[in-house]
């Protein structure tokens, strides 16, 4: 196994708390990879008209088989995101590989 990593903000882009998020995504990553590690994180962005942007964050870590379970945590990430109001997700995958799951489609629906 390797380890795998999502991360999931402290609150939406309207400032609301995202708690209710974060318990969803703790069980479910229980349900679908039996347990998680989680810590507290911060980061920042820039999009592309320069507007730079500070997140705070729960990273998720996870212990998976490499490319066995990409497509579940890849839906997880997308729902999280979705119920998050984000317009992008970060996922890294137990391979090493790091996908921005653009969640804009997904929330517009």
């Amino acid at each position: 196994m390797r380890e795998a990593r999502i991360i999931v903000p402290l609150k939406d882009n309207d400032g609301n708390d995202l708690t209710a998020v974060h318990t969803f995504a703790k069980h479910a990553l229980c349900r679908k990879f039996g347990g998680f590690t989680a810590t507290p994180i911060s980061g920042g962005w820039m999009d592309d008209d320069g507007t730079f942007y500070e997140d705070h964050s729960i990273a998720y870590d996870i212990a998976m088989v490499p490319d066995r379970q990409d497509d579940v945590l890849r839906d997880l990430v997308l729902e999280l995101g979705v119920m998050a109001r984000q317009l992008a997700m970060y996922c890294r995958y137990a391979s090493g590989t790091v996908e921005i799951i653009d969640t804009s489609k997904a929330l517009a629906a």
